[in-house]
């Protein structure tokens, strides 16, 4: 149901039959929303035939005030009900809504064929979107994830488009599962939870979206009073001095994408190891933000790379303590889905090998999926990999583009990164669908209330 951004199984999606060849043009992200055909003439692109049945919470329509529940705390794992909170999911709000998520998603959407539910990692990728857009029918015509497809996807790309490429985006975090693998029952399922392949692409969205309302509150027009704040920003800039000094950022071009390029130096890793917890969080959450919210796609074709440079680090810096101290500082990109189509390590030295293997354990295996290990410059990568001709490539990565210079730390930090998606949502909607929904669905008394055909998806 869309109403009032999400009500469960109250309201469903328009029951239509699709033309074959328009879902699938939609599904493989090649034509806009506008092709999908109905036996009525096009249909919406939210619109899901025979949804599956959710009565856990809806999508939510707010978030919390800082001093309801702050953004982040220092500590790495907090216990509430015994579930491990992480540093952005506090107890009096988010914590509540996660625990009624999952229990309901143990129910509505654990893997059961019978339920037309079933195991949807030897599907096509196709087959496993359709399985999405069924699993999370109530979740596609709310105003959270319509904002959420401009945040990730570009403010301007068709919302069809949009909708399909994030899917596909989820479902290979997931490795093309939509429906959650747990068999125990709370408290013992938490424990699987943190397992994305057991956890379902689906239930991972529903996870993800209350701290994406979180950090986007959708009654403040997605742009968060204290997080966004020009006052918190520069207190943040102020408290981590130089600690990031190493880092710097790179804009995306129609030459190439965006990049976050960590040229790490021996003083930097001491800097950036002792910036205190939750502030380097805080500030490595502005630094994925920005990554996501440039046009690389748009623009190059591209998604964003994360490179480190480790050229000027000396062998002597390559301990246990210090892989783990740093590994530590960037648990805040467990925060948003994975958004790198690379991680480009350049510089690369023998003993990579060793911090390789202590480093790997702190990484997604999406993430490890991506490792790029360059004996020389970042250059080679964007040269050889994406095309991008030399001239075109900055220097500080190794290419002869004088012009195109980084930006500092403290410059991004004074980014509201978000404000492109939030300015195109207000276009699309007149300032509105900040309180209301994005898409107003009638209900539907012929809809089934189960998933009885997801067993058969169209591919």
């Amino acid at each position: 149901g869309g109403g009032g951004g999400g009500g469960g199984s109250k309201r469903a999606t328009p029951r239509s039959s699709f033309s074959g060849m328009g879902r699938a043009a939609v599904l493989h992200g090649t034509v806009s929303s506008g092709d999908l055909q109905g036996q009525d003439g096009p249909l919406p692109w939210y619109a899901v035939a025979d949804g599956c049945a959710w009565t856990g919470p809806p999508v939510p329509t707010s978030g919390p005030s800082e001093e309801e529940e702050a953004f982040m705390v220092e500590a790495p794992k907090t216990a509430f009900n015994k579930f491990q909170l992480l540093p952005w999911e506090g107890t009096a709000w988010s914590g509540p809504q996660l625990l009624e998520v999952i229990a309901a998603g143990l129910k509505d959407l654990n893997c059961d064929p019978k339920a037309g539910r079933p195991d949807t990692h030897k599907l096509t990728t196709p087959q496993a979107v359709e399985h999405m857009r069924r699993a999370c029918a109530d979740i596609l015509p709310t105003p959270l994830f319509a904002f959420l497809l401009r945040v990730f996807q570009g403010p301007n790309v068709d919302s069809g488009v949009a909708c399909n490429r994030f899917l596909r985006r989820l479902l290979k975090g997931c490795k093309n599962t939509v429906y959650m693998g747990i068999t125990a029952s709370p408290p013992e399922a938490y424990d699987e939870v943190t397992d994305s392949r057991k956890l379902g692409a689906a239930m991972y969205l529903r996870i993800f979206l209350v701290r994406f309302a979180k950090r986007f509150p959708q009654q403040h027009g997605f742009i968060n009073p204290h997080v966004d704040s020009a006052v918190e920003r520069q207190k943040l800039i102020d408290a981590i001095g130089d600690g990031f000094q190493a880092w710097e950022f790179m804009h995306a071009t129609v030459d190439h994408p965006a990049a976050i390029v960590v040229r790490m130096h021996n003083k930097g890793l001491k800097a950036m190891i002792g910036v205190p917890r939750p502030l380097c969080w805080k500030a490595i959450n502005h630094y994925y933000e920005f990554a996501i919210t440039e046009p690389s796609r748009e623009l190059s074709g591209h998604p964003a790379i994360f490179i480190i440079d480790l050229g000027k680090l000396s062998m002597g810096q390559y301990t246990k303590a210090n892989i783990v101290a740093a590994a530590a500082q960037l648990q805040a990109a467990l925060f948003h889905p994975e958004p790198f189509s690379a991680f480009v390590v350049a510089h690369a030295p023998g003993i990579f090998s060793f911090a390789w293997s202590i480093a790997k354990y702190f990484l997604t295996e999406s993430a490890r999926d991506k490792f790029v290990i360059l004996s020389g410059a970042a250059a080679e990568h964007f040269h050889k990999k994406l095309g991008t001709a030399m001239d075109h490539i900055p220097e500080a990565l190794g290419g002869l583009d004088k012009r195109d210079k980084l930006i500092s730390s403290q410059e991004l930090l004074s980014m509201v990164t978000q404000q492109r998606a939030v300015d195109a949502h207000i276009r699309a909607h007149g300032g509105g669908g900040l309180e209301e929904p994005v898409h107003t669905l009638q209900p539907d008394s012929s809809s089934s209330s189960s998933c009885s055909s997801c067993s058969s998806p169209s591919s």
